[in-house]
């Protein structure tokens, strides 16, 4: 596949900036792992939804937030601003 041709995983119904960290990451992890073999495309998957998590969280309610939206509670626990819910 020519450079940059890489599609990125699936994010659903993702916020505009979650879906920018997932491409870039996930392009640029395909472009640095090039063919088509399933477990590069696994591991560069991983790799960028592991980096989308470490600015979003998924809420109970099924939408994902900002990170720095929520109010913490302890080091883990967050609150949700759109329904109110603990992530």
């Amino acid at each position: 596949m020519p450079k940059g041709q890489y599609k990125p995983p699936q994010s659903g119904e993702a916020p505009e900036g979650l879906k920018e960290i997932l491409a870039s990451t996930y392009i640029s992890c395909r472009e640095k792992n090039p063919g088509e073999i399933k477990s590069r495309k696994r591991k560069c998957a991983k790799i960028a939804w592991g980096a989308a998590k470490k600015k979003y969280r998924k809420c109970k309610c099924g939408k994902w937030v900002l990170i720095k939206q929520m109010k913490a509670k302890k080091r883990r626990k967050m609150h949700c601003p759109d329904c109110g819910e603990w992530v």
